[in-house]
C-alpha cells in the first residue's frame, strides 16, 4: 500500500500562502465539484475551533460545530484553482515516479 497525503508539500505552502489561518473543512476543501446544490456557503470567517480537554464525544461535536476547524469557507476561484492545479500536479509527479 501506498499512502499520499494530498496537502503536504506544495498544496499546503500553497494554501499557507493564500490564507494563514486555512483549516480542515475549510475553503482549501471547498471546490465546485464538492459543493451541494442550494447550500448557502457562510460569507464570515469561522474562528478557530476551541479543542475541548475531555473526550467526550458530545463534547467534541458542540466543539465542531459543522466540521470546519476554522477560516473561510470559500475564496475565489484563482484561489481554488492555484490549490487544485498544485495538488494534481503533485499527485502527477507521485505516480510518474512510482516504481511498480
Amino acid at each position: 500500500m501506498l499512502w499520499h497525503e494530498l496537502w503536504e508539500g506544495r498544496p499546503d505552502e500553497i494554501a499557507a500562502e493564500i490564507d494563514p489561518d486555512y483549516d480542515h473543512a475549510s475553503w482549501s476543501e471547498n471546490f465546485p465539484w464538492t459543493r451541494l446544490p442550494g447550500v448557502v456557503i457562510p460569507a464570515q470567517r469561522k474562528p478557530p475551533v476551541e479543542w475541548p480537554e475531555d473526550g467526550n464525544p458530545g463534547t467534541w461535536r458542540e466543539a465542531l460545530g459543522d466540521g470546519s476547524f476554522g477560516g473561510l469557507y470559500q475564496r475565489s476561484p484563482q484561489d481554488e484553482s492555484r490549490l487544485w492545479e498544485a495538488a494534481v500536479q503533485a499527485i502527477r509527479t507521485r505516480l510518474e515516479d512510482w516504481d511498480a
